[in-house]
């Protein structure tokens, strides 16, 4: 999560302006961490809700192999992200006076991304509250069997 910080930070406080070709950069150099994070976390909670339900399952599924596969899977995500936001037609940029990183929209490509961005984003969010709600509620009622 601290790379995501990368991008603002630094055009922030640079005492002149960036240029174009920066902001591309820093802008898929940012999807990338962000998305990789999101997969991570992704991946993360789905190990620890096999890990609650199937105790013994979960020893055979997470080997270290298949750890690795899950790792590198979710980098190539990222990168796979961080080359949309390289696209010639998609642009990002950190607006100083609002303090956030913004999409120009006055490039015809930066709509899908931003549209597939918020879909993502809302995804990754209601399945982290799903498979936590679900695995609050499983150890709550083993606790609750087990009193």
């Amino acid at each position: 999560m601290a790379l995501v910080g990368i991008f603002p930070a630094v055009t922030y406080f640079l005492p002149f302006p960036v240029s174009f070709i920066t902001y591309r950069i820093l802008g898929a150099f940012s999807a990338d961490a962000w998305f990789t994070y999101a997969m991570l976390a992704q991946m993360m909670s789905l190990n620890r809700f096999i890990g609650v339900f199937w105790p013994v399952k979960a020893k055979a599924i997470y080997t270290r192999r298949n750890t690795l596969i899950i790792l590198v899977f979710c980098w190539i995500q990222g990168l796979i992200w961080a080359a949309f936001y390289l696209k010639p037609n998609v642009a990002l940029y950190f607006d100083s006076k609002k303090k956030g990183v913004m999409y120009d929209f006055r490039f015809d490509g930066t709509e899908e991304v931003f549209l597939a961005n918020t879909m993502f984003n809302y995804a990754h969010a209601a399945s982290l509250c799903l498979i936590y709600g679900l695995i609050y509620l499983k150890v709550r009622h083993d606790v609750s069997v087990h009193l």
